[in-house]
């Protein structure tokens, strides 16, 4: 159903400093310790909405109303608000606005400003309150509205008593008319939100919308996002990123591309199928053969980093049929990486996070902890900051144990070993045109395991070196990294 949003800006002054984040309790209370001030990133992320407002009061569509609440954040005590609720009869409403919050001498408040498309906008305010448990509430009540030929007012309390939902108690004034019951809303929050259409902004400032689609691989359902017109470009992206962390490089390559940028099995709002087997390379270049054959192609220019990376090394070593181009960026091929762990002491202290992830079983737990704790990105854009957020939260943490267990060559290492299912001397040579973008100073492939990549590559093969760039040059060197994509896929060198 077609969704019409309408931008309003809510202009609050605010004095002091933003309060410190609130936290669980570590241990008892005592009479002596204080409340800890409201946390309004509580609200961020995207909501499941469940209402049943009465059906004659006029002000919403008839009920039981479902529908989704996204809050993200804009700076400050700024958060930004969109809402779509939908009525049983299938009448829609959908609005957008800002929630503030306030923190100073006189308290802690909560200020909540959407206009909706049906032609009414609710400003609701009142005081924030907490206990030492780390339960908050809101009292909150809006001025009259003017609607149609009735005059509304609304009263509540919102309950924000798990991380997981809240629920809000309401109350509505029909022509000041006694407050009478407004039906109770809950609010879950949805660990996996699906991401119709996202605006993709690079280093220069410049922006695509790309859309959402997926395709069934096997009986998994792969999710992608997609911008552009011309030849297939499928972006890989790693363990620890979503398929936005290309986003230096979508909206330029849009502009002579069809760019796909999936998300693999186990992440966002892809399938997570159970089992480690399930996240070999082989499952991944399935799911992107898929993707190809999906687009109407035959054939596709494959881009990874990190784990994206070896997945792309396996793919044009397995499929050069469908592979077009071959681009690594940072991730040597998997030979390299064999070789080096066997005799090189360096590699193999390099690899030690690698290592844990293959062999303790709380490494899982403990990597999707740290993803989800990471600070955010002062550079990255509001809305890919939060999609990045419910990325986190969306992951499979087995996932990320069975692409290590499955495809990163196990200690002690040896001619025996394996790397996305080839020994040493087993694997099929690329004979795809290749790029390799490679950041010197990135600490899980060192500089010693680029060495003798030609002996895997048949095909044309362009090498860059990156000096103080890590392991991610698409984000460190954008304006580089991206400009030489584009020429080497225009001119083959």
């Amino acid at each position: 159903m077609m969704q019409t949003w309408i931008v309003v800006w809510l202009v609050v002054v605010a004095v002091g400093a933003a309060p410190p984040r609130a936290a669980a309790q570590d241990g008892p209370t005592s009479s002596a310790d204080m409340a800890q001030p409201f946390d309004p990133r509580y609200l961020l992320g995207v909501w499941e909405v469940e209402w049943t407002p009465p059906d004659d009061v006029g002000l919403f569509p008839p009920g039981p109303l479902t529908g989704i609440e996204r809050v993200t954040h804009i700076d400050s005590r700024f958060l930004k608000v969109e809402v779509y609720l939908e009525g049983r009869d299938g009448t829609a409403i959908s609005g957008e606005g800002m929630i503030f919050y306030e923190y100073g001498l006189g308290g802690q408040h909560l200020v909540r400003y959407v206009v909706y498309d049906a032609g009414f906008a609710l400003l609701q305010t009142g005081p924030v309150g907490g206990d030492l448990g780390g339960y908050y509430s809101a009292f909150w009540e809006t001025p009259e509205i003017e609607h149609g030929a009735t005059t509304y007012a609304l009263r509540g309390r919102s309950y924000f008593v798990s991380p997981e939902g809240y629920r809000v108690n309401q109350e509505i004034s029909v022509d000041r008319e006694a407050y009478a019951n407004f039906g109770l809303m809950w609010l879950t929050k949805k660990p996996c939100v699906s991401a119709p259409a996202v605006t993709v902004t690079d280093w220069r400032g410049e922006s695509v919308v790309a859309t959402e689609g997926s395709v069934d691989s096997n009986g998994v359902r792969i999710v992608y996002h997609t911008a552009g017109e011309g030849p297939l470009v499928i972006l890989v992206h790693g363990v620890a990123s979503p398929w936005h962390d290309y986003r230096h490089q979508i909206p330029m390559l849009a502009e002579k591309y069809r760019v796909v940028a999936m998300s693999t099995r186990g992440t966002d709002m892809s399938d997570k199928p159970a089992g480690y087997d399930s996240y070999a390379a082989e499952r991944v270049s399935e799911d992107i053969s898929a993707l190809i054959g999906h687009f109407g192609e035959d054939r596709a220019t494959i881009l990874g980093q990190d784990s994206g990376g070896l997945y792309a090394w396996h793919f044009a070593m397995t499929r050069p049929e469908q592979t077009e181009r071959l681009i690594s960026l940072g991730t040597v091929h998997p030979g390299g990486l064999l070789r080096e762990l066997m005799d090189n002491p360096a590699q193999q202290q390099a690899n030690l996070f690698q290592r844990n992830m293959q062999v303790y079983p709380q490494a899982g737990e403990d990597f999707g902890n740290g993803v989800r704790a990471a600070p955010r990105d002062p550079d990255e854009p509001a809305n890919l900051a939060q999609l990045r957020r419910e990325a986190a939260a969306c992951l499979d943490t087995d996932s990320v144990v069975g692409f290590y267990r499955t495809n990163w060559p196990t200690a002690p290492t040896t001619l025996e070993t394996e790397s996305v299912g080839f020994r040493h001397d087993e694997f099929p040579p690329v004979e795809a045109p290749t790029l390799f973008i490679y950041g010197k100073s990135g600490p899980f492939f060192l500089n010693p395991s680029v060495n003798g990549m030609w002996d895997w590559v048949d095909g044309p093969l362009t090498i860059h070196v990156l000096p103080g760039v890590g392991h991610g040059p698409h984000r460190e060197m954008p304006e580089f990294v991206t400009p030489r994509i584009v020429e080497w896929l225009e001119r083959g060198r």
